[in-house]
């Protein structure tokens, strides 16, 4: 059996297997967040079964990661509105610089791919 433990910049994974009366946990490698890729390494330690779940366990990663993405795009208008809402009366200094920039690079970027889009 497998295990998977989630951690900030990898997910690491393990192999629970009975010895005795209890377990013993091999750690086989990780797989970085930042690509979702299995090494060879890592690939040579699996069979089959615990292979497929690997990629079944990635294939989960990508869907959440999407699926995370279109909720924040869905409800941006309510996102934006309440961060202005902040903005306009409670925001301070730094924050007000932190906001405005990351409006600007966003703005920024729409307009990049829009005239990318259309040329």
């Amino acid at each position: 059996m497998l295990a998977f433990i989630d951690l900030p910049k990898h997910v690491r994974i393990v192999r629970i297997e009975p010895k005795g009366d209890g377990v013993e946990r091999t750690i086989l490698g990780r797989i970085s967040k930042n690509n979702l890729e299995l090494d060879h390494e890592l690939e040579s330690q699996l069979n089959l079964d615990e292979r497929k779940e690997v990629e079944q366990i990635v294939a989960g990663y990508l869907d959440s990661d999407i699926a995370r993405k279109k909720y924040y795009a869905l409800n941006i208008p309510v996102i934006l509105r309440e961060v202005m809402e902040y903005f306009e009366d409670g925001a301070e200094g730094v924050e007000k610089t932190f906001i405005l920039g990351a409006m600007m690079e966003a703005v920024r970027r729409m307009r990049k791919i829009e005239r990318a889009g259309s040329g």
